[in-house]
């Protein structure tokens, strides 16, 4: 299923009306259009703009054919964006912080429903208690009056009519048992389900080019402008930096104290070489 997050990377990696058509299986132009616009009705008109600015760039190209097997690719995998792809960066930053304001909403709303529905499956399982003590006590009152029938002959009738009534009551507690047992099972569904979205809103997504490094999802921590110089002076020594310009390199360096403030992050790289170099580095993340 596409999302509002898919539409962002996907532009920034250069992507054309076409090849998002293939990627999410839109027969035409005119549903994928319509599916941008439920998704995110205020800036619909503006991803379609850049989706054809997109189709204009590269059929201006001289080698579609190379062109579109990169993008295709890149979409793919969703790791390297071609250098290629212009975005409004000003109409990104502005969504980004939309979209900040938005998941920041929905874990609090999230997070209101968990306690609510914590609270009533609390209330379920002390029910569901209870009645599994009125049960056994009923149970042992059945069994005591049928001793008791063969002992007391004259107090037959008024047993009998006490039986009754608690073998109804029997079968009105296992009935609502089963009621509880399902609704349990529904409100642990749900919960399961918002605890699963919320670990989704903590995912820390971390987007590395030559220029910089950016964060989503979550505040950029704060590296000192020395922690980054010794971390470079450190990598200028290894072997394979001799690819990467200092410029780069400084940012590998910022990229591994930037890593080490998050338990859970996904990177996305613009350049290969860096993507590189990291991998091999990247055990002097600290």
């Amino acid at each position: 299923m596409m999302k509002c997050k898919d539409l962002r990377i996907i532009l920034k990696h250069g992507a054309t009306t076409q090849m998002v058509c293939q990627k999410y299986g839109f027969e035409t132009e005119e549903k994928l259009f319509e599916a941008i616009r439920k998704i995110t009705p205020t800036g619909a008109e503006e991803i379609i703009r850049q989706l054809r600015k997109n189709d204009k760039r590269v059929r201006g190209q001289e080698s579609i054919g190379d062109v579109k097997s990169e993008v295709q690719t890149d979409l793919a995998e969703v790791v390297e964006p071609t250098a290629e792809a212009e975005v409004d960066i000003e109409k990104v930053d502005d969504d980004t912080e939309s979209e900040s304001d938005s998941y920041i909403s929905e874990m609090e709303q999230l997070e209101q429903d968990e306690a609510e529905m914590s609270n009533w499956l609390c209330g379920l399982e002390q029910k569901h208690k209870s009645l599994v003590a009125a049960r056994r006590e009923i149970s042992e009152f059945l069994r005591a009056t049928k001793q008791e029938l063969t002992l007391l002959r004259k107090q037959i009738a008024k047993q009998s009519e006490a039986m009754e009534a608690k073998a109804a009551l029997l079968q009105e507690s296992s009935i609502q048992m089963r009621i509880l047992d399902q609704e349990m099972s529904d409100y642990r569904s749900l919960l399961d389900d918002i605890r699963a979205r919320m670990e989704e809103l903590k995912q820390v997504f971390i987007l590395v080019s030559s220029n910089g490094i950016e964060v989503e999802n979550a505040e950029i921590p704060f590296i000192r402008d020395e922690d980054v110089s010794l971390k470079t002076d450190a990598l200028l020594h290894h072997e394979a930096a001799d690819e990467l310009t200092v410029r780069e390199i400084k940012t590998v360096a910022k990229l591994l104290l930037v890593v080490g403030s998050y338990e859970k992050y996904e990177l996305m790289f613009d350049n290969s070489r860096m993507e590189t170099f990291f991998e091999q580095v990247k055990s002097f993340a600290s």
